[in-house]
């Protein structure tokens, strides 16, 4: 059954190639067909050549057929040599033949059936080193391949066809054997010259049009998409015009007196440039074939006297520009290739930098979502801690009344269990920060012996529980340090705290200052005298969620993230910290900082006088529970106090009752506290006014962002209401005793 033509695509070349497909599906034996066409095709070129190209001595300078041989080799196979065998022998029967006897008929027919053979022969072994070396499919775009044409196809496979040829010639007496070397030289360069003009050619238009048909299959191949070279771009008037030169040059060349032959390599390499390799291809086509027609008449540059030295320098002329004109076309269609893939790995980078964009695009929207998440979990875990941490605290100073022991001692556990919530959260939401690369230090003069003693203070109701004693020793006036309070605060702390942990009852630690102003370091060490730690322990103490594994850990609290996040602090301080210890002796933690020893003002705090009102404090705040633990607490110190309940009440009773101090929330309805803040000091009688942002947005830049709208000092909820006191008494005059 024929399929119809709709079964496969075709290129819209033209009507003829139409028939020509039609005519092979009609074909029975598509092989046969192809064999036959081809040794008609080397025949009748080979009648051409000698009609119209052949010197006075019947000497033909190029063999035009064997270039068709070596094409149709590259493109159907070694199916084809039978064709091949036939045309050479057909072409070469007509010029050899002997009719005197049927002797003489069948010895010239076994002489023309030897050269057919080495035709045959040659074109095989060409075609076929070529196909081996290759392992893919022969292209003139790659030099390699170029080169390997041209070396296989083009020189080693005519060695084998001029040798069987002389040897016949030899054998039938045309030459003598002093002749030989001679003629297998004209003989050889004449199939080099014309396998590397025509072989190429052919080539270029099977690969432009995709005319062939494989004689194996039961279709014809589908075409491929044809794709014009880099360089085949010329217009039509400029093509015309490069004809025109080519035609002016070559006739004064090889028809008239004139030595123009040079002129015509800046042709060829504008033709490589603009034609392409069909173009190109065809080119040197018409010029090798100009330079053949007039020296075969005795004209042009090169006809001379002497016929083999006319012949060597016309072939060499031709070799020259065949092989010029296809190494050029190679490298530039290599240079094709590789802009093509610099443009698609342009394009690609492209792609892939717009898919990076957007899949930054959507990492930086989804760790706002987790920043807000945090925040808000944050904040909502933090509001609760306020009233209990804050409550516990006015209750445990007896500022509501005096408590029993046993009282007090529940009172403090409940402030201990919330001390502890706390610094899980905040252990939590650093290790967020480190995670994220987000962990930051805002450094400032920070004076050294006051945040010593406020690191002591901290953890000393701990040790006293646990009736172990805190030793300090270190100057009076260490002067002051470059860095950030509150997160050094929480590595002393928490070196602290370990410490107390992991020393039993009745046991020492010891906070040393040691100056160096040799070497502008400050060393801080804390030593316990507690269980110790081995090697192993040691190795990995400052590993995240590490905890040391012994009997009196096994009742203590915490993640095993405390070291790791000082380790990181102390390094954002261009600081180290190491530890030693012994097994049953205790451990030493030291901390190294760079230091400048600096004298550091004291502030001071003055008393109002007898006849001066106490100051004025605003709360602007929305949480009743928050409200009421620093009413509570600032009111028994003789403070007086208005209440907000949000921004905007904050600005009117501001401009109202004029403060001596705002404690300002962040979060609030209406208006937030940050626009609050910058409402106030967009008002010159507030641009000196203190305003202390008291918020439980505690992740990395709200700190920063409550500064930069103009508060004076930030600080976390929930507050010690001890350290709230000691900020607002640097801030403002301190009430007399009532």
């Amino acid at each position: 059954m024929v399929k119809s033509r709709e079964n496969y695509s075709l290129s819209p070349i033209s009507s003829g190639k139409d028939m020509f497909h039609r005519f092979w599906r009609l074909t029975w034996n598509r092989t046969l067909a192809v064999n036959l066409l081809v040794a008609i095709a080397y025949y009748v070129l080979a009648e051409l050549s000698r009609r119209l190209a052949s010197t006075p001595n019947d000497v033909t300078p190029v063999w035009p057929p064997d270039g068709i041989a070596v094409a149709a080799a590259m493109i159907y196979g070694k199916g084809v040599l039978p064709g091949i065998g036939l045309g050479s022998f057909l072409a070469n029967f007509w010029a050899f033949w002997d009719p005197q006897s049927w002797a003489t008929l069948l010895l010239s027919s076994l002489n023309v059936l030897g050269i057919s053979v080495g035709t045959t022969l040659g074109t095989w072994l060409g075609t076929g080193l070529l196909k081996h070396s290759l392992k893919q499919r022969h292209s003139f775009g790659r030099v390699s391949s170029t080169i390997k044409f041209l070396l296989y196809a083009g020189l080693i496979g005519p060695i084998v066809n001029a040798s069987f040829g002389v040897v016949m010639l030899v054998l039938q007496q045309t030459i003598t054997w002093q002749d030989a070397s001679t003629t297998w030289i004209t003989w050889w360069i004449s199939n080099v010259a014309g396998i590397v003009i025509l072989s190429p050619l052919l080539l270029s238009w099977n690969d432009r049009f995709q005319l062939v048909i494989s004689p194996h299959s039961s279709t014809p191949r589908p075409p491929k998409p044809y794709r014009p070279a880099q360089g085949n771009q010329a217009s039509l008037p400029e093509a015309i015009a490069l004809v025109s030169l080519l035609f002016v040059i070559a006739q004064a060349s090889f028809w008239g007196e004139q030595s123009l032959a040079y002129m015509l390599v800046p042709l060829l390499i504008w033709a490589a440039f603009r034609l392409g390799q069909l173009g190109t291809t065809s080119v040197v086509l018409f010029t090798t074939t100009m330079a053949i027609l007039g020296t075969v008449r005795g004209r042009g540059v090169f006809a001379e006297a002497d016929l083999n030295s006319s012949l060597i320098a016309l072939q060499s002329f031709i070799i020259v520009i065949a092989f010029t004109a296809l190494i050029l076309l190679a490298v530039l269609a290599e240079r094709s290739t590789a802009n093509r893939k610099l443009e698609t790995a342009v394009q690609d980078l492209k792609a892939a930098n717009n898919a990076l964009a957007d899949h930054t695009v959507k990492l930086g929207h989804a760790a706002r979502l987790k920043d807000e998440f945090l925040a808000m979990v944050n904040h909502e875990l933090r509001t609760p801690l306020i009233g209990i941490l804050g409550m516990s605290e006015i209750l445990n100073e007896g500022m509501l009344g005096s408590l029993n022991a046993e009282q007090l001692d529940a009172i403090q556990n409940v402030g201990s269990s919330g001390q502890h919530l706390l610094s899980l959260i905040n252990d939590l939401l650093d290790l967020t920060s480190i995670e994220t690369g987000q962990l930051k230090v805002l450094k400032s003069s920070v004076d050294i012996n006051a945040l010593c003693r406020a690191s002591l203070d901290s953890v000393a109701p701990i040790a006293a529980q646990k009736q172990i004693q805190l030793t300090e020793d270190f100057p009076d006036s260490l002067g002051i340090i470059h860095a950030d309070s509150k997160r050094l605060q929480q590595v002393f702390v928490n070196l602290l705290s370990n410490a107390i942990k992991f020393t039993p009852a009745g046991g020492q630690v010891h906070f040393i200052v040691t100056p160096s102003p040799a070497t502008s370091r400050l060393r801080f060490s804390i030593k316990d005298t507690g269980v110790g730690l081995s090697e192993s322990a040691m190795e990995e103490i400052f590993n995240r969620f590490f905890q040391v594994n012994n009997q009196l850990n096994r009742s203590q609290e915490g993640l095993g993230l405390g070291l790791a996040i000082a380790k990181q602090l102390v390094e954002l301080h261009q600081g180290t910290i190491q530890v030693t210890s012994e097994l049953g002796k205790g451990s030493c933690f030291t901390v190294e900082l760079p230091h400048n020893l600096l004298e550091f003002p004291q502030p001071q705090c003055v008393k109002l006088l007898a006849n001066q009102k106490s100051p004025y404090i605003l709360i602007a705040e929305d949480d009743a529970v928050s409200r009421a633990v620093l009413t509570s607490y600032l009111k028994r110190h003789n403070y007086r106090l208005e209440i907000a309940h949000d921004g905007e009440e904050a600005l009117a009773q501001a401009a109202r009752e004029k403060p001596a101090l705002v404690l300002m929330d962040i979060q609030m309805p209406v208006m937030d506290g940050l626009e609050a803040i910058r409402r106030l000091r967009q008002d010159p009688a507030f641009q000196d006014l203190p305003i202390i942002a008291l918020t439980a947005l505690t992740m990395d830049g709200d700190r920063e962002k409550c500064l930069q709208a103009g508060a004076t000092a930030y600080m976390n909820k929930p507050v010690q209401l001890k350290s709230l006191l000691s900020l607002i008494q640097s801030q403002t005059l301190t009430p007399t005793d009532s």
